[in-house]
């Protein structure tokens, strides 16, 4: 087939169809007239406009293809770019949440300590104030003195005791006191031992002088014959 064959079949077919498509056939025919007219006169320059023709439409199909690539990959990034932003996001979210269990867990934790260690505070409070009701009157006394003095010094072989002498029982007896955690010592220079409550006694005579009522009547009963 000849050129100008190609180009009739060219313009009987393709633009009949795009001039249904775009209802301008007429406009079409007579362009079409016109470059065959051309083609007829200077087969040159209709090959020279034609080949623009296709470099203009391979170009311009070439930057719309790419711009749509451009597109897509602006997409695709964009999208993957909202899910490692989810991402971070849902990590975040984790992480806050692990954060407050352990601060949930820390809380309920210490909580359940301090429950602990008032209730092992309380019960060692009952265990003092029932040892102490056991304790010898004479302990007693000691103890309410000890308690109202500050202190009391025993020991000494060359120190006269200011207290009565009836209220001392033996070494042992302080010692049992000091072994419930009631009272403790150290010695002085001259080799006395002086004896003070403890901070747990202190706080336990401090909510319930009571405890050593019957030593404060027994050493007022004890002193009774030396003031007449």
């Amino acid at each position: 087939m000849s050129l100008k064959g190609l180009f009739d079949w060219f313009k009987e077919h393709w633009l009949e169809a795009v001039g249904v498509v775009f209802g301008s056939w007429a406009a079409i025919h007579a362009g079409a007239t016109k470059i065959e007219a051309l083609f007829s006169t200077d087969p040159t320059t209709f090959m020279l406009l034609f080949c623009a023709v296709l470099l203009i439409s391979f170009t311009l199909g070439w930057i719309l293809n790419r711009e749509v690539g451009n597109v897509q990959l602006r997409k695709i990034e964009l999208e993957r770019r909202l899910d490692m932003e989810e991402e971070d996001r849902r990590h975040e979210r984790e992480r806050r949440n692990a954060e407050e269990d352990r601060e949930r867990a820390q809380r309920k934790k210490e909580k359940a300590a301090k429950a602990r260690e008032l209730k092992e505070r309380e019960d060692r409070r009952k265990y003092l104030e029932g040892e102490v009701r056991h304790l010898d009157i004479t302990q007693k006394a000691a103890l309410y003195l000890i308690f109202t003095e500050g202190s009391m010094s025993y020991g000494a072989p060359t120190t006269s005791n200011w207290y009565p002498a009836s209220i001392y029982d033996g070494h042992a007896a302080f010692m049992a006191m000091r072994s419930l955690g009631l009272v403790d010592y150290e010695t002085t220079h001259d080799g006395s031992n002086r004896w003070t409550l403890t901070e747990e006694a202190s706080q336990l005579f401090d909510e319930n002088p009571d405890l050593l009522e019957e030593g404060r009547l027994y050493l007022e009963a004890d002193d009774e014959p030396s003031n007449h």
